[in-house]
């Protein structure tokens, strides 16, 4: 029965490499978003145009682009480490400083973040075509990016109300060792500074009474 047990607990934590295709499989999104993002620069070049309003649908095109990018980056390599292995490149001069301490809650709120900025830059991109869209469409947008950041503010309240639950059971974790932590042996020593403690409150005592005994003569 243990021997069962123990083969199928390894089955399970081994069925976690079963993940890395689908990181792979974003690798190769990430490929495809890059020629996307190579191809808006080339039809914008090719039909360069002194147009302010295409300059800045042109530049937030490719804004989106790049957040989408690093949505896909912080998803690769955030969840292949908290689900599949660790990334074995701690001395790498150029390793971000933020990859290996994103854990889940941390990349929720990252992945949302990016989802709203990325929604954000859409709404703009509209804002700047108001005339190709009716105003049920507009609105149903507006209320798209409403939903995502709402969604947003409520993950970020709950990951701090977890937070700070954390933070007390550390707390009472920290006083209960403390409260019950071997006390220090009392020695000779100890008892001679203790000793000394007293006779140096005792002279500070009568020193003090002197005064009001002076002063109450004076």
């Amino acid at each position: 029965m243990k021997s069962f047990e123990k083969f199928m607990e390894n089955l399970m934590f081994s069925s976690r490499w079963l993940l890395a295709p689908f990181y792979f499989g974003l690798i190769i999104a990430l490929f495809f978003l890059l020629i996307v993002f190579l191809k808006e620069i080339i039809h914008y070049v090719l039909h360069f145009s002194t147009n302010e309003t295409e300059l800045i649908l042109f530049i937030l095109t490719l804004i989106d682009l790049s957040f989408a990018g690093n949505l896909l980056i912080i998803v690769i390599f955030s969840g292949y480490e908290n689900f599949v292995s660790k990334i074995n490149i701690s001395n790498h001069e150029d390793k971000p400083e933020w990859m290996g301490t994103v854990d889940f809650g941390g990349l929720k709120l990252k992945l949302v973040s990016s989802i709203v900025a990325i929604s954000g830059i859409h709404l703009l991109k509209i804002f700047f075509g108001l005339e190709k869209y009716t105003d049920s469409q507009i609105l149903l947008f507006i209320a798209v990016h409403l939903t995502f950041v709402l969604s947003g503010v409520l993950l970020a309240y709950m990951d701090t109300l977890v937070a700070k639950k954390k933070n007390k059971l550390i707390f009472y974790e920290k006083i209960s060792q403390k409260m019950l932590a071997p006390l220090p042996a009392i020695t000779d020593n100890n008892i001679i500074n203790i000793q000394k403690c007293f006779l140096h409150f005792q002279i500070l005592f009568i020193n003090l009474k002197k005064k009001r005994f002076s002063k109450r003569k004076n």
